[in-house]
């Protein structure tokens, strides 16, 4: 399993159908479909324990991870194949029609690998962009592009860039560092608990004009924002405001007793060696 959050939903390219990470009996996760149009949910087979999952171009196979495997599965039935094993994977996405990029180990390393499996390449990074001396300094989310070739990722310092696995190349797109889905002509990102959206030029690749308010109340599981789009689909989870968080006291036997104080983004908090004090930082 992943050891952070991970992005647990994925819709399919024409919009119509989402792909979400749910419990399944007996405890754990598996994969879940959807069509949008109607309510009935099917679970798909070979996907206990699955996260982070992402589809295919065609929208016929579904990319995810699952005990230390990168696996894909038919979206409308059949069984799971194993690609590759990957140890603390947290994101992938298809390259063209018959390669996947993905990340393992915490996210820091960055590989491509057939869909039929065998041994994967690292990514590499134009020497001219390279902020880190030979390491590809990419998030955990790979947005593909409507080339096929090209991705949108974070890297450090906090920035959106168009990365080429094929040539290594970065290109900057915004500098902020935000959560980021490609539509049709446009950019999603989160900022705060809101979602916006910005114009954008997939073959500059460059924003234009301001951002636009186009969902509020989103949830995000650690700093991952959990929304998809398509062309013409939107789709985000809501939850408590960003960071918000309640003081509590437990015992050794699992008590649990709320503090009277209101929620906010606590952190670092410690109490005195008499028990009687507790110091606490707020980010306001």
């Amino acid at each position: 399993m992943a050891s952070s959050p991970s992005l647990a939903m994925a819709i399919t390219p024409d919009g119509n159908r989402l792909v979400y990470a749910g419990s399944a009996n007996g405890g754990g996760t598996r994969l879940y479909v959807r069509a949008l149009s109607d309510f009935e949910v099917r679970a798909l087979p070979g996907s206990d324990g699955a996260y982070a999952p992402f589809v295919s171009p065609d929208g016929r196979w579904i990319g995810f991870f699952a005990e230390d495997q990168l696996r894909i599965v038919p979206i409308d039935g059949g069984d799971a194949r194993i690609v590759v094993e990957t140890p603390n994977a947290r994101g992938g996405a298809w390259w063209g029609d018959d390669r996947i990029v993905y990340n393992d180990r915490e996210g820091y390393a960055h590989w491509w690998v057939p869909v039929t499996g065998g041994t994967p390449t690292r990514l590499h990074i134009d020497p001219e962009d390279d902020l880190s001396n030979g390491a590809v300094p990419l998030g955990r989310e790979f947005q593909p592009l409507p080339d096929g070739e090209r991705f949108l990722v974070t890297t450090p310092p906090g920035r959106v860039a168009a990365y080429a696995p094929g040539t290594g190349k970065l290109e900057p797109v915004m500098d902020i560092p935000v959560n980021v889905r490609v539509a049709s002509g446009a950019l999603v990102y989160a900022f705060g608990n809101d979602l916006l959206a910005v114009d954008f030029d997939a073959d500059a690749p460059a924003v234009s004009g301001d951002g636009r308010l186009v969902g509020s109340e989103l949830r995000r599981d650690d700093d991952l924002a959990q929304f998809v789009v398509s062309d013409q689909t939107l789709i985000y989870a809501t939850g408590a405001p960003y960071g918000q968080r309640h003081l509590a006291l437990v015992d050794l036997e699992g008590n649990v007793q709320r503090l009277e104080f209101p929620p906010a983004r606590y952190v670092d908090a410690s109490i005195d060696p008499e028990g009687r004090r507790l110091a606490v930082t707020i980010f306001e």
